[in-house]
């Protein structure tokens, strides 16, 4: 029955599905759109007729029904439908495009390929509307630009050698017409394989305006030659920190240092956290002694950098010094700002800070102070332990907590008189708190 059906004659076919189209309705609207799509790629290709085939694209692509790639309306609250129907969708409208652009690859003609493919994709970037009651489409322009971008990578990777005039004319193609960053991003797999060599690389340079970063770095591996590199990097840098800290790589191993300094400070100026490990390796006190200062400043202050601090000591004077400690302080980072204080053996001002700030671990300072100030230290420790006992839905994590506290300093023995007396309130505590008990004496305090 099978060959029977293929072996019919066209005029039986044709009778057949004249009949067909006469009845149906739905399947007159697809044929009509069949009919739109194969007029749309009758255009000559040229440089003049691109506004008019992009025109005709966009016709197919705007208000396309979607009632007649589905057998009801309830089809469409089933999600499963989604996929079934975007396929389909998707064949109908770019089944002739992906036909035209296919021989066109299969002749050698990649200019003509890539010329219908710039042309959809500026048709995309109109906004065509959709017909869609039911809201089956998530997002109609991401539809078409996700199978635009799988299509136009598919065929490029089926192109085989090509001139080099041929890709200065492809690039020039979408260069003239594309001017936003996303529009390059979109096409940087496209932009990778014309862009092969350095002679491809001057040309690109000269010619394209905004690069997406992937093909600002594709562009700097292609170069060997350390001047045409340096270049290249420098007319980047400013719009992409990553390749500007390759920039300044590229400057040290030349050992350029007045060019590193330069870029570097103007590097580490608009994002000083992102190149401060990279500068601070390179710059020396000996030929930029401030901006050292200033990155080891940094460095000690944001990075929380122990050994900078150490270094930046040698360069300030006592009152920079204290605005350098205030600056760490406001960092909050406890346990750094009291290693600073106990390096600069400014004991009195963590005890001060540890009495101001009942919420900081016992363990940061403990050690440090316990043997200069025990009686102000066991205050402290029963300051924390009374905070802990009357907290809102106090629980056995409060007990532990104070047990362990009260543990840090039951060795010294200055003070065990009056930790004794302590731990014996709380023991006896009425109402009576046995979790607290329980803990005391796991703890060994009783």
């Amino acid at each position: 029955m099978k060959n029977n059906i293929f072996n019919a004659s066209d005029r039986d076919k044709l009778e057949y599905f004249n009949q067909l189209l006469r009845n149906d309705s739905t399947l007159q609207d697809k044929f009509k759109q069949y009919l739109q799509i194969k007029q749309s790629t009758n255009i000559s290709i040229t440089d003049d007729t691109l506004e008019e085939y992009i025109d005709n694209i966009f016709e197919v692509l705007d208000g396309v029904d979607l009632s007649i790639y589905t057998d009801s309306c309830n089809s469409y609250y089933h999600y499963d439908y989604e996929f079934d129907i975007s396929e389909e969708l998707l064949e109908t409208l770019f089944g002739e495009y992906e036909k035209k652009i296919g021989i066109a690859i299969a002749e050698g003609d990649y200019y003509q390929s890539m010329f219908i493919v710039l042309a959809i994709y500026e048709a995309i970037q109109r906004d065509p509307s959709v017909d869609d009651e039911y809201g089956i489409i998530y997002d109609y322009k991401d539809l078409l630009l996700d199978y635009l971008a799988n299509l136009y990578t598919k065929e490029v990777e089926k192109m085989n050698e090509m001139q080099i005039q041929e890709r200065k004319r492809i690039l020039t193609l979408f260069v003239d017409n594309i001017n936003e960053e996303e529009g390059h991003k979109y096409f940087k797999y496209l932009y990778h394989y014309l862009i092969d060599s350095a002679e491809m690389v001057e040309f690109a340079i000269k010619n394209i305006n905004v690069f997406y970063i992937e093909t600002q770095l594709h562009i700097l591996h292609l170069l060997k030659d350390e001047e045409q590199y340096l270049y290249v990097a420098k007319q980047f840098y400013q719009e992409n920190d990553f390749v500007a800290r390759l920039l300044l790589q590229k400057l040290s191993e030349l050992n350029m240092y007045d060019g590193y300094e330069q870029i570097a400070k103007e590097c580490f100026e608009k994002n000083p956290r992102y190149f401060i490990d990279t500068i601070i390796k390179v710059i020396t006190p000996e030929k930029s002694e401030q901006f050292y200062m200033q990155l080891l400043r940094y460095s000690a202050v944001f990075q929380s950098s122990f050994d900078d601090y150490k270094k930046l000591k040698k360069y300030v004077n006592l009152e920079e010094l204290h605005k350098i400690h205030q600056e760490i302080n406001n960092r909050h980072n406890v346990g750094y700002y009291i290693a600073i204080l106990d390096y600069e053996k400014y004991y009195e001002k963590i005890l001060v800070f540890a009495q101001d700030n009942l919420n900081i671990d016992l363990n940061n300072y403990v050690k440090i102070l316990l043997d200069i100030y025990p009686k102000e230290i066991l205050n402290i420790a029963i300051s924390k332990c009374n905070l802990e006992l009357n907290s809102y839905n106090r629980s056995r994590k409060n007990y532990t907590r104070i047990c362990g506290n009260l543990f840090l300093i039951s060795k010294k023995h200055e003070i065990q008189e009056e930790l004794r007396k302590y731990i014996k309130t709380l023991y006896t505590h009425k109402p009576n708190l046995p979790a607290l008990q329980d803990e005391l004496k796991k703890a060994k305090l009783v």
